[in-house]
C-alpha cells in the first residue's frame, strides 16, 4: 500500500498545474463628454438636452378663423340640404352670419382663410335663396292643387302649377 501512496503522490507532483480560464474579451467602451457650453449659458444638468440656440424665434400660431371654417362647412350643409327646408334653411342662414363675422374680424386682425369667410357667405346666400324658392314652389304646387276642379287628382293640380310657373321663370 505504501507503494500505492507514493505513486499517487508521484503521480500528483509530476503532474501541471491547469492554468485558469482567460477572461473573455470586451472591447473598451469609448467614453463621450458633453459638448462644452455656450457662452453665456450655465452647464446644462446631467441627464437633460442642452438649450435651444438663440436666435430662432418661436413658430408663429395659426391665425385661421374658425368662424369661417364653421361657416363653410355649414354652406356646404345648406346647399345639400336645401330641399328640406328645416334642415337647409337653417344651415344656410348661420353660415351667413358666421361668413359676415369672419369677414368683419379679417379687416381688425389679419386671419388666413379670408376665402373661406367669403365662401360661407356666398354659399350662405344661395342655400337661403334655394330653400325659400323650394318652399314658395311648394306652396304653390299645394294652392294650384287645391283649387283645381279635381281636387283629388294631386297630379293633375301638380301639372297645372308648372304651366302656372312657367311664366315666372
Amino acid at each position: 500500500m505504501e507503494s500505492d501512496e507514493s505513486n499517487m503522490e508521484q503521480a500528483g507532483m509530476d503532474a501541471a498545474p491547469v492554468p485558469p480560464a482567460a477572461p473573455p474579451v470586451v472591447p473598451p467602451v469609448p467614453s463621450y463628454s458633453p459638448p462644452p457650453p455656450a457662452p453665456g449659458y450655465a452647464p446644462p444638468a446631467p441627464g437633460y438636452a442642452p438649450p435651444p440656440a438663440p436666435g430662432y424665434p418661436a413658430a408663429p400660431r395659426s391665425t385661421n378663423s374658425g368662424l369661417a371654417t364653421a361657416g363653410m362647412i355649414l354652406g356646404i350643409a345648406g346647399l345639400l340640404f336645401c330641399w328640406v327646408p328645416w334642415i337647409g334653411f337653417p344651415c344656410a342662414a348661420l353660415a351667413l352670419i358666421f361668413g359676415i363675422v369672419a369677414l368683419n374680424q379679417a379687416k381688425t386682425r389679419p386671419v388666413g382663410n379670408k376665402g373661406m369667410a367669403k365662401a360661407a357667405l356666398i354659399m350662405g346666400i344661395v342655400g337661403l335663396v334655394l330653400s325659400v324658392l323650394i318652399v314658395v314652389i311648394v306652396i304653390i304646387i299645394a294652392a294650384v292643387a287645391a283649387s283645381s276642379q279635381n281636387s283629388g287628382l294631386l297630379f293633375n293640380g301638380i301639372l297645372m302649377a308648372g304651366r302656372a310657373a312657367l311664366p315666372l321663370l
